[in-house]
């Protein structure tokens, strides 16, 4: 199921909340660690019956995306207001909250009103060393060709932002006419292909619908360079830390460059500025040696920043911190309870 509204997820969403209580119940779950609005919604309700303390763990706000899967005017006006509502509800309910991004923990901070409540966390990043060998190259079996290939990889969604993307390449091409602009998503692409079939760069821009992680690595590994047009400021995109893992220089959007410092590990440009992006791509296609420093810097932080043996870390110091406050301890039971029989939290949601 897509990202975004659909009639059937509050029905999903009450499976959810009796199978969350069932789990709780028959395994004696201590924290709730719930993702983003609907399961820390499920969490809630089974706090009611469990006393079981929720952990909201946010991937981004209400306020900065709900009202772009609507096109009308009046339904957007609508989604706004149930943002604020959603984002004021949840944070309040919650016991705690971790704010994936920079920019997420002051927001939340102002819903809640207790800055002890918020902590930064930013996502953690496993990425295999080594690509899977003993695959054609993925450029001959999509007919890429040999010249510069630009990937995007994710979903297809509104917020997203990728008629930006298409209008500043085909502002590249004017002055890079070989290059290809791969779209490597999970999503069906039928509905992509027919909105750009009469666009100018269609023989340029070329959609795959990947069937695994391992193919993402053979497209990062073949690919020249990596783009994230999403405009969006509250998240933090994975696929941003995916490239960077892979040693790939990034064009991105300011309010998505989370982890990017301009110049060091990626460039930045100004949200919505077409030709600022379409000319920052032109660059780095022309300069070899300044899109592999970049990228080489760009994996160093990734794994010296992002790696998930230091992420998991705060996470278990925040879990001891949550258990402390409930049960008046001195904050070193779950560690301890975890070396001897392993934590019981409810992860995942």
């Amino acid at each position: 199921m897509r990202a975004g509204p659909a009639w059937r997820k509050p029905f999903l969403d009450i499976l959810l909340s009796l199978k969350l209580f069932q789990i709780v119940k028959k395994y004696g779950i201590e924290i709730i660690h719930a993702h983003n609005y609907e399961a820390t919604l499920s969490g809630i309700v089974a706090r009611v019956f469990t006393g079981v303390p929720v952990l909201f763990h946010t991937h981004g706000v209400m306020d900065d995306e709900l009202h772009t899967y609507y096109q009308n005017r009046f339904a957007r006006y609508i989604a706004r207001k149930g943002a604020w509502l959603l984002d004021t509800v949840v944070a309040r309910w919650a016991d705690h909250i971790i704010a994936i991004s920079p920019e997420i923990k002051p927001f939340m901070e102002t819903r809640v009103h207790d800055h002890s409540k918020v902590d930064y966390i930013p996502p953690g990043i496993f990425y295999p060393e080594f690509v899977p060998k003993g695959r054609e190259s993925v450029r001959n079996v999509h007919n890429i060709g040999q010249g510069p290939m630009i990937l995007y990889t994710g979903n297809l969604d509104r917020y997203q932002n990728l008629d930006f993307l298409i209008n500043s390449f085909s502002l590249v091409l004017k002055k890079i006419p070989e290059a290809k602009l791969v779209l490597l998503t999970h999503c069906e692409t039928d509905y992509y292909e027919k909105l750009w079939c009469d666009s100018a760069v269609k023989k340029n821009v070329i959609l795959v619908k990947n069937s695994g992680f391992d193919e993402v690595q053979h497209f990062l590994e073949e690919s020249s360079l990596t783009v994230l047009p999403r405009t969006s400021w509250s998240g933090f995109p994975i696929k941003l830390l995916n490239y960077m893992a892979a040693g790939k220089a990034v064009v991105t959007c300011e309010s998505s460059a989370k982890a990017i410092e301009h110049l060091r590990d990626g460039l930045k440009v100004k949200d919505n500025d077409m030709a600022g992006f379409a000319e920052s791509i032109v660059v780095l296609l022309n300069d070899d040696e300044l899109r592999k420093r970049l990228g080489d810097n760009a994996r160093i932080k990734a794994r010296n920043c992002f790696a998930w043996d230091q992420i998991t870390v705060k996470v278990e110091k925040l879990y001891d911190r949550i258990l402390a406050e409930k049960t008046g301890s001195d904050g070193c039971r779950l560690l301890s309870k975890k070396a001897d029989s392993g934590s019981k939290t409810v992860r995942g949601l």
